[in-house]
């Protein structure tokens, strides 16, 4: 991510503590930084190609809301399950 948009600011921890904890140090972080949005993936989520347009799209034409999140339902995956984002 960080190589294909130098533009993103990637923060990646050391070790796997838990979504809350990821969370709170990309909170940290964001606050030092110069941009206007934060984007919150797992590690093991799947996005639409398109997710991240879509919801910059609607925060910036809906100025009431200031936080947004992708739908997330189970699939299955080589007899598993598993995350994908939409």
């Amino acid at each position: 991510m960080a190589t294909a948009h130098p533009e993103v600011h990637v923060v990646v921890l050391d070790e796997n503590e838990g979504m809350g904890a990821a969370i709170a140090a990309g909170l940290g972080v964001a606050g030092e930084l110069p941009y206007d949005y934060l984007w919150f993936v797992e590690d093991d989520s799947s996005p639409a190609a398109d997710a991240l347009s879509q919801q910059l799209a609607f925060l910036e034409s809906n100025s009431a809301y200031s936080v947004v999140s992708q739908r997330a339902r189970w699939f299955a995956v080589d007899g598993g399950t598993g995350w994908r984002g939409e």
